[in-house]
């Protein structure tokens, strides 16, 4: 079956242009863009307390601000940045 969609969809989806570092305050985001719009969905808060990087994908390790979840392995294209020093 053809698809009917005019573009490939490797090329409508946002690159993932963050790179996160220990110590990087985030949030758990997980994003999806499907034909009604995109969703963004907030989650809970952590800091990144370790980080690694195999076959161009940066997977981190965060500590949760939610004591009851301990630490997880996660992949950064579901987390987003906290920045605390924006310019006003």
């Amino acid at each position: 079956m053809k698809s009917k969609s005019p573009k490939n969809t490797s090329n409508t989806l946002p690159q993932h242009i963050d790179e996160f570092n220990v110590g990087d305050l985030i949030i758990y985001a997980p994003h999806f863009h499907d034909a009604d719009g995109p969703w963004v969905m907030s989650g809970d808060m952590g800091i990144i307390i370790e980080s690694k990087t195999k076959s161009d994908y940066q997977i981190v390790k965060v500590k949760w601000i939610n004591f009851d979840m301990g630490e997880t392995d996660m992949s950064t294209e579901v987390l987003k940045k906290i920045t605390l020093d924006k310019e006003q």
